[in-house]
């Protein structure tokens, strides 16, 4: 920690989260930060453990659901650390840096690798604490470096971090992602952009893009699929108040029509003890509840 702060960095109070998250559910959140540079991060960071203040972090508000009471703590949300810069092969981007963003920048740049994550909603940062990806590759294998802020303020740097990297997850030991490097290959614009379009057709094919949801709900237990399981089970469709497992992608949860935390839950939940019941499998979150 840089030093004690004797009055607290500037907030807002009682933000709805359902306002900050792709899923739309959520409670009000008793302290919202917002910072605008990295010097904020690690000031609002310090405040809060001085005060023993628990605190999440929430990006782009995707993979995420939200209980709908009272969110006792504070949130900091890292939208507006959204810059990056291209140097040669690489690309540096601030945690708040959106995926799409990137790839479309990719794309201009005649860059190659981040195709496979075209379609992904999110930030960098969430990409990297949860290797997000997909067949055609994840985002760990080309992280060359990360910057992070440990809970208590201190500045980390990993360098080289493929051996952080696992099936949708990325090890950071619970630090706060700041920046991340990526080191890219060069490629025709015009192939990169080829590339990515092939990609998003067929995810568009075979996911609900364009619905609300928090995106895949369950990992992939291994050798499977995790939305061919529920659609054995024949959830495809099922509803729970406003929410619905998508006809589409069995492992997507569509918000239709103003559904609750405790309506995604339910069919989560649901999914979890049919496919425990018919297959013996038991299913993890990929999604972060808070």
């Amino acid at each position: 920690m840089v030093g004690y702060l004797p009055s607290r960095p500037p907030c807002k109070q009682g933000v709805s989260l359902s306002k900050h998250t792709s899923l739309g559910v959520g409670g009000a959140a008793d302290i919202f930060f917002t910072p605008q540079t990295l010097r904020e991060l690690r000031d609002e960071m310090e405040w809060l453990q001085s005060r023993n203040i628990p605190f999440n972090i929430l990006g782009g508000g995707t993979n995420v659901a939200c209980r709908d009471k009272t969110f006792k703590g504070a949130i900091i949300n890292t939208k507006v650390l959204n810059r990056a810069w291209h140097e040669g092969l690489r690309i540096k981007a601030l945690s708040g840096c959106s995926l799409a963003m990137l790839v479309k920048r990719c794309c201009e740049l005649g860059l190659s690798g981040l195709e496979p994550l075209v379609g992904i909603p999110g930030t960098i940062g969430g990409a990297v604490i949860m290797n997000a990806g997909g067949r055609h590759g994840n985002i760990g294998l080309l992280v060359e470096e990360v910057r992070a802020l440990s809970p208590e303020g201190e500045e980390r740097v990993y360098a080289r971090p493929a051996d952080r990297f696992g099936y949708r997850k990325g090890d950071f030991n619970g630090d706060i992602i700041t920046e991340v490097v990526l080191k890219l290959k060069v490629e025709s614009p015009s192939v990169v952009r080829k590339r990515v379009c092939t990609i998003m057709r067929e995810k568009f094919a075979v996911q609900p893009l364009s619905a609300r949801s928090a995106g895949c709900v369950f990992k992939n237990p291994q050798g499977e699929s995790a939305g061919r399981l529920i659609d054995r089970c024949g959830l495809k469709g099922r509803c729970a108040g406003g929410m619905k497992i998508s006809p589409v992608h069995a492992n997507f949860i569509i918000n239709e029509s103003g559904g609750s935390f405790e309506n995604f839950m339910e069919l989560a939940g649901m999914a979890q003890d049919r496919v425990r019941e018919n297959f013996g499998v038991e299913m993890e979150y990929e999604i972060k509840v808070f």
